[in-house]
């Protein structure tokens, strides 16, 4: 096994020669945005104290947006002093700016967890929850950060992860790394550092954050509940199949393993703890403090000695790594998995695993296994099975005409140097086949069938027809066709869980090459190596450091949603439901919020003028009333608003009070929407049934 972490840096001669009036010692790690050194202190009177330099890098130094934000950091963190707060003790210039940081003598809770997690062992409930709570005092602090003038700024730490939860030798729990100046220049700076997984991160964001979705000091919340609950479990919380499998259980709050422990933690523990694991921040506990109000009773036993036995596992874990960790070598400096360009690596790639291990790209092929059908010729050969040539494809193109039909399943593929194989026989290509396809069993159970339900688009479109199905919560693939294009839904109780085309531009590759978040060049090399990740493009883009993972669920969300969009814009076509049809194993599911899907679907026909029949002849006095449908939907629970407007149709209700029952602060779309909610909520309900003209 390899070394689970790189040697310390020894200095290099010339720049690396003492910052202001501190001797450097080490440097520690070398990242994105920063490097950062252990260096010593030497006060005019007494001994030298020992303390962590982040630097700032050159490159990033000579940009004045970029330079603001670093020294922000240093401001901010000057502010903020609390015992459980990693302080920040000094700043300055010294050719670049540099922050002066505590020296926290121990390992962090990443390091204690690993060596726990090896040993077989789970910290006892009442020294989890001192920890937990000691950290949560820092969160809080955080959190209550002011300005000069005593204003709060409300701060968000954005990386509660154990990776930044620093222990001592005395039992002291710090939080580290504000991560504030970082999130800034993230927002505000094409420039700065992207970098969205560092040592065991990606499992601790919250599922608003894997979303894209507007995040505030809740999201740090539910990390935090991530870090109580591992640390009771003694395992990750979120597990999956690589990077993108963590992320989607993530966005789904998929916490099935901690409920299963529930029942053996003591009395009302457990479920203190799922009020910070909620999905959404409004279902949420609200705040770092009163999530630490409801587990304080849990830490039973006197502070005193839950110390001494904390400093005692720390101090066992400092022997065992060999050597002190100092500071906060990990998030400080950013050294997470990406490519590294300097003039010594000779454009050698480069990645840093979650252990800390240096890969060169030679050792790629060690990280995943090959698939058992692998072609190494760069160009392949495709015919019909009775022999009839259909063309020569590098591997990008070969998967384009997979997804959008041209080449089938059952066609054989050659490199030139081996014997024709059907295409069935590679893993690797055939996860590209349109989900309806991919297996033959699926192929022929779809052909074979009749379809459950036909619906024509000319009337009320797809709007009507998503509606019906929500309504009697159908699970089955709908099938949506207008010309040549056609669209596979997969639903679950009625609501979208996959859509896939058979379009070139809808290919995830295509996508991020038009979004230049990826170049056509980086794309093909993806494609290259694809087969030994399984023949998944996002994780052989995350784990060459290419794209982010988080930016890939992103991606996915969002095409996933745009193509649905584009559907409830048809103003004809046809759609076919086939009832009891499961997707396929692979696909990415997506978690959109069915009613949010359908008010936007509304608003979208209606400024379209797709909806002008429904309305046609009517006016603010024209009354609705409810059907005898309207309890079914009130069983699929929808948002509040409805719910009321609903159960207040029991008599008719003139179409202008719908407007008015609705507050437009609490407009999801406000700003994009050209059309009042009660209308889009008025289209809706018609499409569903559940109300009608009186």
């Amino acid at each position: 096994m390899r070394s689970s972490r790189p040697p310390q840096v020894p200095l290099a001669p010339g720049r690396d020669a003492d910052i202001g009036p501190y001797k450097l010692a080490n440097r520690i790690a070398v990242g994105g945005m920063a490097e950062v050194f252990r260096a010593l202190e030497e006060p005019p009177v007494g001994a030298p104290r020992s303390v962590v330099i982040k630097r700032m890098l050159p490159d990033l130094a000579r940009d004045p947006e970029c330079r603001r934000m670093f020294e922000l950091e240093g401001e901010l963190g000057m502010r903020i002093q609390h015992p459980n707060v990693v302080r920040v003790l000094d700043r300055g210039v010294d050719d670049e700016p540099y922050i002066v940081l505590e020296h926290v003598f121990g390992v962090d809770l990443w390091v204690l967890a690993r060596r726990l997690q090896r040993e077989g062992e789970v910290l006892r409930t009442p020294l989890a929850m001192y920890l937990v709570c000691e950290m949560l005092a820092g969160l809080a602090a955080v959190h209550d950060a002011r300005d000069p003038g005593g204003n709060r700024l409300e701060l968000e730490h954005r990386d509660v992860s154990p990776s930044n939860i620093f222990l001592s030798v005395h039992g002291d729990v710090k939080l580290g790394d504000l991560g504030i100046a970082v999130a800034g220049m993230r927002e505000s700076h094409p420039n700065a550092p992207r970098n969205e997984r560092g040592r065991g991160k990606l499992g601790y964001l919250a599922p608003e954050t894997v979303r894209g979705l507007h995040t505030d000091q809740r999201a740090d919340v539910f990390s935090a509940g991530v870090v109580a609950a591992e640390l009771l479990l003694g395992r990750p919380l979120f597990t999956g199949v690589g990077e993108i499998g963590i992320l989607l259980a993530i966005r789904d709050a998929d916490v099935g393993i901690f409920l299963d422990a529930v029942d053996r933690l003591p009395p009302a523990l457990g479920y203190s703890i799922m009020g910070a694991l909620a999905r959404e921040p409004d279902q949420r506990v609200q705040s770092a403090e009163d999530l630490r109000d409801a587990l304080l009773p849990f830490v039973d036993e006197p502070v005193r000695k839950l110390r001494a036995e904390l400093g005692k596992l720390v101090s066992g874990a400092v022997t065992d790594s060999g050597r002190e960790q100092p500071g906060d070598s990990k998030a400080m400096a950013e050294t997470t998995e990406q490519r590294i360009s300097r003039p010594d690596s000779a454009g050698v790639l480069v990645f840093l695993d979650d252990d800390g291990q240096l890969y060169t790209e030679s050792d790629v092929g060690d990280l995943v296994p090959a698939q058992a059908q692998e072609f190494d010729g760069d160009r392949y050969q495709v015919t019909r099975p009775g022999g009839e040539a259909v063309g020569e494809y590098r591997l990008a193109e070969l998967v384009q005409a997979i997804a959008t039909r041209k080449v089938a399943a059952t066609d054989h593929v050659t490199t030139g140097t081996d014997r024709p194989a059907p295409i069935l026989q590679f893993p690797h290509l055939l996860r590209h086949f349109p989900p309806s396809s991919r297996t033959p069993t699926l192929q022929r159970r779809i052909a074979a069938m009749n379809t459950t339900e036909s619906y024509d688009l000319r009337r009320g479109g797809m709007l009507a027809t998503l509606a019906h199905l929500m309504r009697i919560e159908a699970n089955g693939l709908l099938i949506v066709e207008q010309s040549t294009t056609r669209f596979e839904v997969y639903v679950a109780k009625g609501a979208p869980q996959h859509v896939s085309s058979n379009r070139e531009r809808d290919l995830l590759g295509a996508r991020l090459v038009a979004q230049k978040v990826i170049t056509q060049g980086e794309l093909e090399m993806a494609l290259a190596v694809m087969p030994r990740f399984d023949g998944r493009l996002g994780e052989t883009l995350s784990t060459l450091g290419i794209v982010e993972p988080v930016q890939i669920v992103r991606h996915i969300n969002a095409q996933v949603e745009e193509r649905l969009m584009e559907t409830f814009t048809w103003s004809h076509g046809m759609a076919s439901f086939y009832g009891a049809v499961d997707p396929p194993d692979g696909l990415v599911p997506v978690a959109l919020d069915p009613w949010a899907v359908l008010e936007r679907a509304a608003a979208l026909r209606l400024e379209l003028g797709l909806e002008d029949a429904l309305f046609l002849g009517r006016d603010g006095s024209s009354l609705l009333v409810a059907t005898t449908l309207t309890p079914q939907v009130l069983e699929r629970q929808p948002p509040v608003e409805v719910t009321q407007l609903l159960v207040g149709l029991e008599v008719p209700t003139p179409l202008a009070r719908f407007d008015e029952l609705f507050d437009p602060r609490r407009d999801p779309i406000r700003g994009r929407a050209k059309v009042d909610r009660g209308r889009r909520w008025a289209t809706v309900l018609l499409a569903m049934g559940a109300i009608h003209w009186a």
